[in-house]
């Protein structure tokens, strides 16, 4: 796995001069590389999230969403300290408050929208919540200073017609119920996570920023997590289920940050956009949840709009 030491690709520790020197490992050289390195990442992120997604629909009524978030934020902090004396890998950095303000919106960002995913379809959930490219294109320009040009301008809106198809397939009525809220909810956190490490990613690793937002997670989630379980499952069950969801979280949330070290954030937003047809066709596996035409048409969309930026960065 890449670290990112920086702003700089470091494949093992002891490489300080080359990152001081601001050069490249031999073989990882170029920005297209490095580019196309991130969008797989985004690609693997959204594969890990979907199926975090499923993990916790099944996890559901008996364990709560606390227990899931707490259990996502051990495991993270477990293996964040484990490379750290393995690897000897930077877990720390100099901008602290705003790590810790990253930290609380993504836990934010994840409890809302696991339970969101317990509430509604998956791909429902998943195709709310990919609103926030449209949060993270209006926050950036200030928190980023990065303005959105004409061309990527013209992908958003491809890609906010295609959520839209998912959105209101039958009525333009709106009709929001808690879940849907929830959704909204974790889209406007997830907007604000993109930029904040778009903002971090220069000077702080990946494991540094996730290392913080576990060990925020392990404060919110720890007494609520107490005070809310309901377990009933087999306990083998349910230890498998907290562990995948942990590992699997740690992994999808280490892509997605390494992922967006060389894109903007919009950029980054629109790739990860993937994540909406990966979960429909998951919760159409594990859960009958119908895809229709439009649900379709607006996953194709929603896939063009991320090829267009894609193309555009090039």
């Amino acid at each position: 796995m890449t670290m990112v030491e920086g702003g700089c690709s470091r494949l093992l520790p002891g490489n300080d001069e080359m990152c001081r020197d601001g050069k490249d490992l031999p073989g990882v050289g170029g920005a297209n590389r490095k580019k196309v390195v991130s969008i797989l990442a985004l690609l693997a992120a959204a594969t890990c999230f979907s199926l975090l997604g499923v993990l916790a629909r099944m996890a559901k009524p008996d364990l709560s969403t606390w227990e899931i978030c707490l259990s996502r934020a051990v495991i993270g902090v477990a293996i964040m300290v484990a490379l750290y004396f393995v690897l000897d890998v930077s877990i720390d950095g100099p901008n602290r408050p705003v790590l810790l303000i990253r930290g609380l919106s993504g836990a934010i960002c994840f409890l809302a929208n696991v339970a969101a995913m317990q509430l509604l379809h998956i791909g429902m959930a998943m195709a709310l919540f990919f609103l926030f490219p449209v949060f993270a294109a209006l926050l950036s320009p200030w928190i980023n200073k990065e303005p959105v040009n004409r061309t990527q301008w013209v992908y958003i809106l491809i890609s906010v017609t295609g959520t839209c198809l998912l959105l209101w397939p039958q009525s333009a009525a709106l009709k929001l119920s808690r879940g849907h809220v929830l959704a909204l909810g974790a889209a406007l956190f997830g907007g604000l996570n993109i930029s904040l490490v778009r903002r971090l990613s220069s000077d702080h690793s990946a494991f540094c920023i996730y290392l913080y937002m576990a060990l925020v997670s392990i404060a919110v989630s720890f007494i609520p997590a107490l005070q809310h379980s309901q377990m009933t499952m087999p306990p083998a069950f349910a230890v498998f289920l907290l562990l995948a969801i942990g590992m699997l979280g740690t992994v999808a949330q280490l892509t997605l940050n390494y992922g967006f070290v060389h894109l903007k954030a919009t950029e980054g937003s629109l790739i990860l956009m993937s994540q909406v047809p990966i979960s429909a066709i998951l919760g159409l596996v594990f859960f009958q949840e119908a895809i229709s035409g439009l649900f379709a048409a607006g996953a194709v969309l929603i896939l063009l709009g991320g090829w267009g930026v894609s193309r555009a960065i090039r």
